[in-house]
């Protein structure tokens, strides 16, 4: 049987808070890992560790196969050192 993890061990193993992975799961649910709902409302939430390592290697090689580009400021007011340089 494959051991199953609760949120608060997920937190740990992805130094986040309880909280925030709360509100990942109900706002944005593709940044964590597929839970599996156990119960008749399937209420209770918990994750295969088995998953979370996989998916924290995917997650790694995405980022390793492809570097952050830098993003690029929003047109709008020019900072004030912008504001200098132009005189």
């Amino acid at each position: 049987m494959e051991k199953l993890i609760d949120i608060s061990q997920l937190g740990e193993i992805l130094g986040r808070s309880v909280g925030a992975l709360r509100n990942d799961l109900s706002r944005n649910p593709a940044r964590l890992p597929a839970p599996i709902r156990i119960g008749q409302a399937g209420r209770l939430l918990r994750w295969r560790q088995k998953d979370v390592q996989v998916w924290i290697d995917q997650l790694a090689a995405e980022q390793q196969s492809s570097p952050r580009q830098k993003k690029r400021r929003r047109p709008g007011r020019p900072t004030k050192s912008e504001q200098i340089r132009r005189g």
